[in-house]
């Protein structure tokens, strides 16, 4: 999508269908800007990804400080999460999985310590890197309300006001819009019948399904 987008109008969002995934092209827009400042070259896609890495070391130290006191258990915490091969592996490839993780943590950070610029910022990107960050926005929802609920012991009904649903419907706008948009001009959001990938979107077998339980 990057290519796409940087070998014809950055602002076109309009993938062809025979590599269109559905996701909105937040990282291959970022790309495209970058290689027109720096040139095309793959040295430059990596160089993009470093203030979102090093953004995730930050806002990932600060959430595991909020729960360990002690600096040097939060050290050794920090360093027990990102030597996860899952969570490592992507801070050396060029993906938009990064991106997600820092504007999680960016925006979990803001609820915990309470930041509603951060809060506010992080759910904003959530909603429109990609599909996946649109379900973290709501999973962030979904835990902003119980969190006030079970651990400062609030009221649904006092949390679930008019201020902070306003505060969730303004931040999730440029994913709203992007849904929007799409499914007025192409009618589909990820899948449609001539999709290199429409054969992942079959229903798994219930041997299959189980199989996927176990692992």
């Amino acid at each position: 999508m990057g290519n796409h987008l940087y070998l014809n109008s950055i602002l076109d969002w309009t993938i062809p269908d025979q590599f269109d995934p559905g996701h909105p092209p937040f990282l291959g827009f970022l790309l495209a800007i970058s290689w027109k400042i720096l040139g095309h070259k793959l040295w430059v896609a990596h160089l993009l990804m470093v203030p979102f890495t090093i953004g995730v070391f930050y806002q990932l130290f600060k959430f595991i400080s909020y729960f360990i006191e002690d600096q040097k258990n939060q050290i050794l915490a920090f360093l027990l999460i990102i030597t996860d091969p899952t969570l490592s592996t992507q801070f050396v490839i060029v993906n938009p999985e990064v991106i997600i993780v820092f504007f999680f943590f960016l925006a979990i950070n803001g609820i915990l310590f309470n930041h509603k610029t951060t809060k506010f910022i992080g759910l904003l990107f959530l909603s429109i890197v990609s599909f996946r960050s649109m379900m973290l926005f709501g999973g962030l929802f979904l835990f902003d309300a119980f969190n006030k609920h079970f651990i400062e012991k609030k009221k649904l009904k006092i949390i679930l006001n008019l201020k902070f649903l306003l505060f969730y419907l303004l931040s999730c706008l440029p994913g709203f819009v992007f849904v929007c948009w799409r499914l007025l001009t192409k009618g589909w959001l990820q899948t449609h019948p001539d999709s290199p990938w429409v054969g992942l979107w079959a229903f798994a077998d219930l041997k299959t399904f189980l199989k996927n339980c176990f692992f």
